[in-house]
């Protein structure tokens, strides 16, 4: 799944709206905060590019190998994070929330069998 990075240095007062006209455009990502995580573990899931709210190491950046985009103030404009997703990052558009949704289900009944789960949800970005 193409995946795009937002690194939330403590900017966050837009990171919930910058991820949500993210996944308007097709995109999947994911906001980390980075009290909790490091650049480093964004290796590990090959995202197409991030985005960093606030300031950033830039060489620790640079050891992504991907496009990054960076948003001191924590705002821009939908244009300009449609040419980075598209023309830097090439992202195709095609993650919609309702596949999404489908595959976790799926993962979760094969995972959970015959058994239970208890599930915690929180509305999050997307509510």
């Amino acid at each position: 799944m193409q995946n795009i990075i937002i690194f939330d240095f403590g900017r966050g007062k837009n990171n919930q709206l910058i991820t949500k006209q993210i996944r308007e455009q097709g995109v999947y990502c994911e906001l980390w905060d980075m009290k909790s995580h490091s650049i480093s573990e964004a290796k590990l899931i090959n995202p197409l590019g991030a985005i960093v709210l606030g300031t950033a190491d830039p060489q620790e950046l640079q050891t992504l190998g991907v496009p990054v985009l960076e948003l001191p103030d924590g705002l821009a404009s939908k244009l300009v994070l449609k040419n980075f997703l598209f023309d830097k990052c090439g992202c195709t558009g095609e993650w919609n929330m309702a596949q999404y949704s489908e595959k976790l289900i799926e993962e979760i009944r094969e995972t959970v069998g015959d058994g239970k789960a208890l599930l915690a949800l929180s509305g999050g970005v997307d509510s």
